[in-house]
């Protein structure tokens, strides 16, 4: 059932409630009754990745050492600060920061694989 085909008996029941000096408790639960009703396929929490798509495997790999977690940990601060200020400065620190742990990932990496060869 769509919640778009039921609107004028929402609309219907607001409006004789307003007209019969209905309080806001009365309204709310009027309409907190119709999204219950008509509304649950919009609500529904669907099983799945709630992973974003920026999340990668890095994390879980053996070369993944301490400096790595060290330098993302420093990038994911540079990050919150920048979302927080949008200051020039703080955007220069994040892309140094997103620079150093990137480079640090590749040196780790690289040692890893070499030291297996």
């Amino acid at each position: 059932m769509d919640i778009t085909n039921n609107l004028e008996s929402l609309t219907h029941d607001l409006n004789s409630e307003i007209g019969g000096n209905g309080n806001v408790n009365t309204l709310t639960s009027i309409f907190t009754n119709f999204l219950c009703e008509h509304g649950d396929k919009y609500f529904k929490k669907t099983p799945g990745s709630r992973r974003s798509g920026f999340h990668d495997n890095k994390v879980n790999q053996d070369w993944f050492d301490e400096s790595c977690r060290h330098k993302y940990a420093v990038y994911k601060q540079a990050v919150r600060q920048f979302n927080i200020t949008l200051s020039e400065e703080d955007r220069v620190l994040l892309y140094n920061a997103n620079k150093d742990y990137k480079y640090q990932c590749r040196r780790s990496k690289n040692l890893f694989m070499a030291k297996d060869e």
